[in-house]
């Protein structure tokens, strides 16, 4: 009989800790500051940060001189410490991102080696550092990184709870949901709420529940921490601060669909198997192992999931990093099981969806330009297939490639060749597509913006919100239709607006590139009189 070939030894106590060293490193330092923030949330938390240490008042936000009630101050206080260390620049203000995702690699590992064992838990922080939607909020100048930690956090001490109740987990939770409440409200509050209800009613373990719940030393810890800034913001902004975060921000948020980003009721299962990448086929493995009602923290692991699935699909806002607030307890149960992933066509085929993804967007984005109508939708088409060229298809077809050859390896475990797969694909997205997108959007923004910062005349922003523009520019940018004499930035399809605006008034073109268009108000004859 042929002699049965050996699968290679595992690697050893280091080898485990290196390799998340090196995937910590690749998912969320690699080429950390290499494109341009992106609008509109990495511009806007960027220059909402500028704005405050400008002003010098570090209890509130403002954006392009107006309130910013999205978001508390948490994070903008860590991208305010990271600026004032290395300077008003893209690394400084994704730092804060990067390091908060490390945090939470690392937690998970310490937390999971002690019940999957040292490969066990390193498969639990290689999944959760190289899928493709914890890459986007590590490298993210927001405030998405940050909650994600501390609702990581909050998971893993009703974790440790639920197997031994002390007093030192039970005030540590309440910690971490007073840093997520003072990074991003009430939903930091929320999810750990109704997950663990609905873990310890399905065990029957209600008065445990009640007694973690209600603790009153643990909601002292919680007031100690949150409350102190919401009092003082209140006594700063009065009602305005009220209804525009916990209001708008919060209750409409989830009630009506805001800023263009609703959805349905199917939305995450489209997402997910994106946000995942590439452990989608892994992930409807582990799903299996539900019929086989599991307990403990298998069971608080799938339920804390399924309390984010169904709590953001029923919002009428929806965001793709959404669902990303139950991933550490799923990719936490795919590592339980990871040697029961068996299927190779179920474990690779979508493995290599994102990839299929970017070698089509040429493509993709050809199809769309003949469908749109409007200035600046088709030149930034035009712009996008221009940037997406032959050294752009070489690349990601590299990559794609070298993919595919590592799914042939039949001498590494099938778990073994996804994390290979993975590294691969997040050097795919920070060498190539990435910045390749942030060409496309945010190349001619900050052209602009540093043409304009170069200007003596003052500059206004006229049918745009794109803050990084603000950023780049290096000062606030009001927004309105600009005056005679005035400098505005606007899309090209606004242009015609300024024009009929002014009939009598020539606009001298300072720049136009991808749909953006910077240009000067000129009087004609010595007057310029508006319509």
């Amino acid at each position: 009989m042929p002699e049965r070939r050996r699968l290679p030894a595992l690697p050893g106590e280091v080898g485990w800790w290196l390799a998340v060293a090196a995937a910590i490193l690749l998912a969320f330092f690699f080429r950390l500051g290499a494109w341009p923030l992106f609008d509109l949330d990495e511009g806007a938390f960027a220059q909402a940060t500028r704005e405050m240490m400008a002003s010098g008042n570090y209890l509130a936000t403002w954006l392009d001189g107006r309130p910013r009630y999205d978001k508390p101050i948490f994070s903008y206080w860590m991208q305010a410490l990271a600026v004032q260390l290395f300077g008003a620049r893209e690394f400084a203000f994704r730092l804060p991102s990067a390091l908060a995702a490390s945090i939470w690699v690392v937690a998970v590992f310490a937390f999971a080696r002690g019940r999957l064992g040292t490969p066990g838990a390193a498969a639990a922080a290689l999944l959760i550092a190289l899928a493709a939607g914890s890459m986007v909020i590590g490298r993210a100048a927001t405030a998405d990184a940050w909650l994600n930690l501390w609702l990581a956090l909050t998971f893993l001490e009703i974790a440790r709870w639920q197997e031994a109740p002390r007093r030192s987990i039970l005030l540590r939770a309440y910690l971490w949901m007073g840093l997520g409440f003072l990074t991003k409200g009430p939903v930091a509050v929320v999810i750990p709420l109704l997950a663990s209800l609905a873990f310890f009613a399905s065990e029957g373990r209600w008065r445990e529940w009640l007694r973690a719940a209600f603790d009153l030393r643990g909601w002292a810890v919680f007031l100690v921490v949150a409350l102190p800034w919401y009092l003082l913001i209140l006594a700063q902004e009065g009602a305005d601060f009220f209804y525009g975060f916990f209001v708008e921000h919060n209750l409409l948020r989830f009630l009506e669909t805001r800023e263009g980003h609703g959805g349905s009721v199917f939305y995450y299962l489209v997402v997910l198997p994106l946000v995942l990448s590439p452990f989608a086929g892994w992930m409807i493995s582990a799903l299996r192992r539900w019929r086989q009602r599991p307990r403990g923290l298998e069971r608080l692991a799938w339920i804390w999931f399924g309390v984010v699935f169904v709590l953001f699909s029923l919002s009428s806002t929806q965001l793709p990093h959404y669902i990303l607030y139950g991933v550490t307890p799923l990719l936490l149960v795919l590592a339980m099981h990871r040697d029961q992933l068996r299927s190779q066509w179920l474990a690779f085929l979508p493995a290599l969806l994102l990839f299929a993804l970017m070698l089509a967007m040429p493509w993709m984005l050809a199809f769309a330009a003949g469908q749109l109508d409007r200035a600046y939708e088709v030149e930034l088409a035009e712009r996008g297939l221009a940037i997406l060229d032959g050294r752009y298809l070489v690349s990601i077809l590299a990559f794609t490639v070298a993919a595919f050859t590592i799914v042939w390896v039949r001498q590494l475990q099938i778990w073994h060749r996804l994390i290979a797969i993975a590294a691969l694909q997040a050097l795919a997205l920070t060498t190539t597509f990435i910045p390749a997108v942030a060409a496309i959007q945010q190349g001619p923004v900050r052209e602009a913006a540093e043409i304009a910062r170069d200007l003596q005349a003052d500059v206004v922003a006229y049918s745009i919100n794109m803050p990084s523009f603000s950023v780049y520019r290096g000062m606030a940018t009001e927004r309105r239709m600009p005056v005679p004499g005035e400098v505005a930035v606007t899309r090209s399809h606004a242009v015609a607006d300024i024009a009929a605006a002014y009939p009598d008034c020539e606009l001298d073109i300072l720049y136009h590139e991808g749909g953006i268009v910077l240009l000067k108000v000129l009087r004609e004859g010595g007057r310029c009189d508006g319509a």
